[in-house]
């Protein structure tokens, strides 16, 4: 039985695409999507949908994860330096 690789690697961008509770797991999805996306127009035997969902998909939990990621780090340093109005003051 012949394994196509490049197959197995549009499914498997999908699933990491989906995995956005893994940090860096939709990036990875987007990028393996994009490989299968572009070796899909000279391969006929990849299945293009399936790249292009896991590029989307990928893409649009990669720029959430960007988004909360910078909410987190916003709001630590604000809790550690004690500012509770939205500025950096460092007088009481």
């Amino acid at each position: 039985m012949v394994i196509n690789m490049s197959k197995t690697m549009a499914i498997i961008a999908l699933v990491l695409s989906f995995l956005f509770f893994v940090p860096l797991a939709p990036l990875a999805g987007f990028i393996m999507g994009l490989i299968a996306y572009r070796k899909s127009k000279t391969d006929t035997t990849i299945p293009m949908g399936i790249a292009l969902a896991a590029m989307i998909i990928g893409g649009i939990f990669s720029v959430i994860g960007l988004i909360m990621f910078s909410g987190c780090t916003i709001g630590f340093m604000r809790n550690m330096f004690g500012s509770s109005s939205g500025t950096f003051s460092t007088v009481p």
